[in-house]
């Protein structure tokens, strides 16, 4: 039975743009009041006017998701007010283009704590508040179809995305899922901002980051094509949700393909994609 968030609360980080501002405006539609996060607040507002505009209330908050204390003080304050979440939707996201040996390790550690730890924090600090509710919930975690797949180029992004995956995977057998469900957006390739996340932390060529930029945002794909299928989802309380072709793809390659032989096919990809680092 679909999640019914009319005249609810719904918790959506990194709201200021791309999946996530599209999905907080789905569920304004659905009726859903907004809890909205992000460090862009400007426009984060922006998005909160045309929420406000389809008829929801909403609270905008400034939010770094790979600080535990600000999950806390966020928790703690919409408790208090009775705006708990009843879904929780964890899609604050960066990357850094690069080789794995050549990204800083400040490149690293800020992919990953944002990435991955903003996530974990997440779970951590609100599913218990939402099981005392007594009330059934949902939570979102938004990982990637390179998930699926350690691709090149990108691999503090492919490593937390993976994570992202394996975490949800675990809740969904350690909590029961009448009480809090949990599911994993996986998307292809689609027109955000992360390309231009991982041009500014990346390490590597203005060739090789146009490159990269060009293939995480190809033309046609909006952020409303992937909110749509992924309100529809976490709202159902499906385990996992892939958008596009490339999504699914991965998936089943993760599954059937012999370990030794997905080496070589990635190999073979890097060195299409970027032959001058291969």
């Amino acid at each position: 039975m679909s999640l019914d968030v009319n005249g609810q609360w719904v918790m959506i980080t990194g709201a200021a743009g791309g999946i996530g501002s599209a999905m907080a405006l789905d569920m304004a539609d659905r009726g859903a009041n907004l809890v909205l996060t992000d460090l862009v607040v400007e426009t984060m507002q922006a998005v909160a006017g045309e929420a406000r505009s389809r008829g929801a209330e909403v609270i905008c908050l400034a939010h770094d998701v790979s600080l535990r204390e600000r999950w806390v003080e966020i928790a703690d304050e919409l408790d208090s007010q009775g705006r708990l979440p009843r879904v929780l939707i964890n899609n604050a996201g960066v990357a850094a283009a690069g080789t794995a040996m050549d990204l800083s390790e400040e490149s690293w550690k800020k992919v990953i704590d944002i990435d991955l730890w903003g996530v974990i924090y997440g779970c951590r600090v609100f599913v218990p508040r939402m099981l005392a509710s007594g009330w059934p919930g949902a939570v979102m975690n938004v990982a990637s179809a390179s998930a699926y797949v350690g691709l090149p180029f990108c691999a503090p992004y492919f490593v937390a995305k993976a994570g992202v995956l394996r975490l949800t995977q675990s809740l969904q057998s350690e909590i029961d899922p009448k009480r809090v469900s949990f599911t994993c957006l996986c998307p292809g390739p689609v027109g955000t901002g992360i390309g231009l996340s991982a041009a500014r932390l990346g390490a590597g060529s203005e060739e090789d980051l146009d490159t990269l930029v060009a293939w995480l945002a190809p033309k046609g794909r909006t952020p409303d094509q992937v909110a749509k299928k992924a309100v529809r989802g976490v709202l159902n309380g499906r385990a996992v949700v892939n958008v596009y072709s490339e999504a699914y793809l991965l998936d089943l390659v993760a599954r059937v393909l012999p370990h030794q032989l997905l080496a070589r096919v990635n190999r073979r990809y890097f060195m299409y994609k970027f032959p001058e680092l291969a």
